[in-house]
């Protein structure tokens, strides 16, 4: 054993006596002190930006009916500070407001109203003796602002007071702000700060982790450094042949394959001293300028060292063959250009196309099944040509298409969606609208009624009934969603003229305030309905004359807003939350039952209850799905096929809808989960080329690129990673990162070719 470790020792002291070495290290060391003053300043969120007020115009005319009344109120005293100059431009939106067209015609003047509202409120929260404890009596403050009370507004510092007031205008007009983390995050670099950008501390660090810190490391250490290092090590291997080395290695009783492989461990020397560097280095800058002390990190010097042992199993087998080092890195370059196409057409093709298929939402419409795929396709199933039919077209650019549904109202024979669009940059969602569609028409989609002002949920009672869940009430739909109705638009907004109905608010007396992000449910088995706002979670009992009470309420002790999936059966409410875990809730009281985790490191996407009311299924993002018995919380994993590549689910009466390949729908029987019947069209020929020719290659070609995923496992966590973009949206794909897949396929790959260079090794004569 020791002329073994003679062997590395010495390939350590040639890496230590190494110039190249040396001058990678003084590189790294000069990037990490350009990358040292980088970090963010800390800001409380205070000042009101652009796109904060949800409605400047209703604002503004709350403000000015309540600055006209007698009575004292947080209107009337924000009003009153307003200056004359402020309260005449905004008189123009109060106006506007009334009248589309001169708003269309007083463009400026409105634009105009809007910043002096916007402006007026930012020179409000300035002031230290905004505050009036009678006005903000009947006001429901947030915990935040109640500390900042509770320390005296002369006690806080100006950032400090500035959103305190912005709180408390928040709170006396709950409806008219859209929510912004209490927190946002400036970019710093040697003393100069950005702007504040719309993110929180939570999102900015989210965004590091599952971004930032992998792609740098993936960059710097995963192409850069490895092409330094693979042009550096790649005259190891023939070094050792040449005249009067071989000569000496093989005069000592060693074994040839031993030697080889003592010299290939050696040679790692170089790359494991400059990672070690690099890493810590940036783990060092991370923890101290951004506070992230991620440990993950240092578990990433193996994951790139092993990254580099591939690329190098190659180029030592052909050093081994052929003694050149050109041509050592010449096909190592050709190997990683082919691992590169090999990659790359995989996830051109399953990113881009396959994933696209999946089918995540279904309904079935009588006889007739409808689906939503991964794109936001609608889709109904055409039993004569056995294939799906679009029911509209997918919307391009930055956003993301969204549906609340679909669902069927068997009474009037309407397909029924709420459809949306999310940006990839934040969790709020553009303006809902109701699509309709009915199989006369050929299922195509077409406007429904309007919905009422901040609706961000729409579902379906057990009853047929229509739900709409707004900022501040439920509405509920009266009338008939199958007649044609009369509409004109403005501005892009269609405006009913009548023929269809209404929606009516469901809660009397004093309003609730739901805050983004909402998650609902209706009780398929009774007259219940629960709602999941943020952090605040609400049953509704529904009454004789269709009003809704508050059955139960309860309060979740998170510090942040989460987003949620939820459901409710029998005494079942089972609520899954963004951070991965599942609660069982009493429907009665909302008492903790249980804490589910039953899937580690992987975040739920859907629940959904059964028609009877005895089941609820739940389908995470790693793609299982779960069952939950609604009388005893006991889970476990359905016993249906193609776990782990489960998209969707629904029930339809009797039936278990599951989305489980592709474009493929499979329907179970919902108590004993036998087969009924697949709803599968023809493959395609891009789908067999991908299923029979790149699939199989890249499932046992080697996979070092994907190593990132692993290297992202480690530094976040988690198995499954939306960037930190889709916050609050646990509806949204998040790509399951498979990160163990790629160490296999490189360790086997890896001793394969060592094998093959050890037996080449023994059989030729030097």
């Amino acid at each position: 054993m020791r002329p073994y470790l003679a062997i590395i020792k010495d390939s350590f002291r040639e890496a230590l006596a190494s110039r190249v070495l040396w001058v990678f290290t003084g590189v790294i060391v000069l990037l990490l002190i350009a990358l040292a003053p980088l970090g963010y300043q800390h800001n409380l969120t205070t000042a009101f930006t652009w796109g904060d007020i949800a409605d400047p115009a209703q604002l503004a005319k709350r403000l000015k009916e309540d600055g006209s009344k007698e009575q004292s109120s947080p209107g009337k005293r924000i009003w009153s500070l307003l200056d004359a100059d402020a309260k005449k431009k905004i008189d123009v939106l109060t106006a506007a407001r009334e009248d589309d067209k001169r708003r269309e015609r007083e463009g400026r003047a409105v634009v105009a109203g809007i910043g002096a509202l916007r402006n007026g409120l930012n020179d409000i929260i300035k002031k230290r003796d905004f505050f009036e404890p009678a006005l903000w009596s009947d006001a429901s403050l947030p915990k935040e602002a109640k500390d900042f009370l509770a320390r005296g507004p002369e006690k806080l510092s100006q950032l400090e007071l500035e959103r305190m007031n912005r709180l408390l205008i928040e709170a006396a007009f709950p409806n008219d702000f859209r929510w912004r983390p209490n927190d946002s995050i400036s970019i710093a670099y040697l003393g100069f700060a950005s702007d504040p950008l719309p993110f929180s501390k939570k999102q900015i660090d989210s965004f590091i982790k599952e971004w930032v810190l992998t792609s740098a490391m993936d960059w710097i250490v995963g192409v850069f450094g490895l092409i330094a290092a693979l042009l550096v090590t790649s005259n190891a291997i023939p070094q050792m042949f040449e005249p009067g080395s071989i000569t000496l290695l093989l005069s000592k009783p060693v074994s040839r394959s031993l030697l080889f492989t003592a010299k290939f461990v050696g040679a790692c020397a170089f790359v494991f001293l400059n990672v070690i560097l690099l890493i810590v280095g940036l783990w060092l800058i991370v923890g101290v300028r951004f506070d992230i002390w991620n440990h993950g990190m240092l578990a990433c010097i193996p994951v790139f060292l092993f990254m580099f042992l591939v690329y190098f199993a190659v180029s030592a087998l052909t050093g081994l063959i052929w003694k050149s080092a050109i041509i050592s890195v010449v096909i190592t370059v050709l190997f990683w250009i082919v691992c590169f196409v090999v990659d790359f057409t995989h996830g051109l093709m399953d990113g881009g196309y396959i994933e696209q298929l999946r089918i995540t939402q279904m309904a079935m419409a009588d006889s007739t099944l409808i689906s939503i795929n991964e794109q936001g396709v609608v889709q109904v199933w055409d039993d004569d040509e056995h294939e799906w039919r679009a029911a509209n077209e997918p919307r391009g650019g930055p956003v993301v298409q969204v549906f609340d549904g679909p669902f069927f109202q068997s009474e009037s024979k309407q397909l029924v969606l709420g459809q949306s669009f999310r940006s990839l940059f934040g969790p709020s969602r553009q303006r809902i609208s109701l699509k309709v569609a009915s199989a006369e028409g050929g299922w195509r989609l077409q406007d429904g009624p309007s919905l009422p002002n901040g609706t961000a949920k729409v579902l379906m009672g057990n009853d047929g009934t229509l739900f709409a869940i707004a900022a501040d009430n439920i509405y509920a739909y009266h009338g008939d969603l199958g007649s044609k109705g009369f509409a004109l638009r403005f501005f892009g907004t269609r405006v009913p003229l009548g023929g269809r109905g209404d929606f009516q608010p469901c809660l009397p007396g004093e309003r609730l305030s739901f805050a983004d992000p909402v998650a609902a449910a209706f009780d398929p088995a009774g007259p219940r309905l629960v709602v999941c706002a943020a952090n605040e979670i609400h049953v509704f009992a529904q009454q004789d004359d269709g009003s809704l009470k508050e059955a139960a309420h309860r309060s979740l002790e998170n510090k942040d807003k989460e987003g949620s999936a939820v459901a409710i059966a029998g005494d079942l409410v089972v609520v899954a939350r963004e951070n991965g875990s599942l609660l069982e809730l009493s429907a009665d009281d909302l008492s903790t039952k249980d804490e589910l985790k039953l899937e580690s490191n992987s975040q739920p996407r859907f629940v959904v209850a059964s028609h009877d009311g005895r089941q609820i299924g739940v389908v995470y993002q790693n793609r299982f799905l779960w069952m939950i018995d609604a009388t005893s919380g006991a889970a476990r994993r359905a016993p249906v096929s193609r776990q782990g590549q489960i998209s969707g689910v629904a029930f339809a009466g009797d039936q278990l809808l599951v989305g489980d390949q592709a474009n493929r729908v499979v329907a179970y029987d919902a108590n004993d989960f036998s087969h009924q019947r697949t709803y599968q069209p023809p493959m395609s020929r891009s789908e067999m080329a991908y299923y029979y020719g790149v699939g199989p290659l890249y499932t046992i070609f080697p996979k070092p690129r994907q190593l990132h995923k692993t290297v992202q496992y480690f530094v976040t966590g988690k198995r499954t990673t939306d960037v930190g973009l889709f916050q609050g949206d646990l509806t949204q794909h998040r790509d399951d990162l498979h990160p163990w897949q790629p160490v296999r396929s490189g360790l086997a790959f890896v001793c394969v070719v060592l094998l093959v260079a050890c037996v080449y090794m023994e059989r030729q004569e030097f």
